[in-house]
């Protein structure tokens, strides 16, 4: 018999100085563990630790694609990181393919929720 269960882990060992090597800007291969940086402060702390602290989003936003953060990273936890009223509260905004951000939220009530297509229209 074979077993169908895969062992996963969310612990990406790394360099112990992998940050510094960041943070002097040598040409290293984006770490995996950055992929993985979920949420606004995680990706602030990042930032701050490379560079300095900013005053200016846009600033923070340009370090991160330096550091080797994706777009759909930025774009999903900086900018679409909001809780909806409509959505009880929460984020419906999430991956729903690689790279590929989509609104989870199936509120048929919601006056943004497109009916023709099934699915939240923000």
């Amino acid at each position: 018999m074979k077993s169908n269960l895969k062992i996963r882990s969310n612990v990406y060992p790394i360099d112990h100085d992998i940050l510094q090597k960041i943070r002097e800007r040598r040409q290293i291969p984006v770490p995996k563990f950055i992929k993985q940086i979920r949420g606004k402060s995680a990706l602030k702390k990042m930032a701050e630790f490379v560079h300095s602290k900013a005053n200016h989003d846009d600033i923070y936003k340009k370090w991160l694609r330096e550091i080797g953060v994706e777009k759909w990273q930025i774009k999903l936890y900086w900018d679409m990181d909001t809780p909806c009223a409509y959505a009880n509260g929460q984020n419906p905004h999430g991956l729903i393919a690689p790279g590929i951000i989509g609104c989870r939220c199936n509120n048929d009530k919601c006056h943004l929720y497109d009916k023709i297509n099934n699915k939240c229209g923000a």
